[in-house]
């Protein structure tokens, strides 16, 4: 049975897909949580909400790594910076740069690593939110620790 199609609205369709893809995240089942975040993608268009489909491509990127799908991660995370420069939300764009500069500390390309992680850390400070912060922090000491760089 397919229950996002008991709600009226494309935005309450979407999140319920979200929210599933979510729940399958959560649990380490990432090949059905980027089935459900895919699934978010249409109603998401369909409303016409540039933001809510910026998180969907920034969802799914995450699951991708998650599951070392490494690829198709950086081509979700580069559909959610093209979606930034269309519109702005800091949060969003912060979070993304850091995931993407994660990524490519994994894959060990750590030119390109850096200069993503240091973009998300002064939007960061520029917002003043904690928890961004704290990532962008940890994710610049995991790149120094695998560079071996003493900062």
């Amino acid at each position: 049975m397919d229950y996002a199609k008991t709600y009226d609205s494309e935005y309450e369709v979407a999140t319920c897909y979200s929210d599933m893809g979510e729940a399958f995240s959560d649990t380490g089942k990432y090949d059905s949580a980027i089935y459900y975040y895919r699934k978010a993608f249409e109603p998401d268009s369909l409303a016409g909400d540039s933001v809510a489909l910026g998180y969907s491509y920034f969802k799914l990127a995450t699951a991708y790594c998650e599951n070392k799908n490494f690829g198709q991660g950086a081509y979700n995370f580069e559909s959610c910076m093209q979606l930034l420069n269309k519109v702005v939300d800091e949060e969003l764009e912060a979070s993304s740069y850091a995931e993407y500069g994660a990524l490519f500390t994994d894959q060990q390309k750590y030119e390109e690593a850096l200069t993503f992680l240091k973009k998300p850390l002064a939007l960061a400070q520029h917002m003043n939110t904690n928890p961004l912060l704290k990532v962008c922090y940890l994710n610049l000491s995991k790149y120094y620790a695998q560079n071996r760089i003493l900062y």
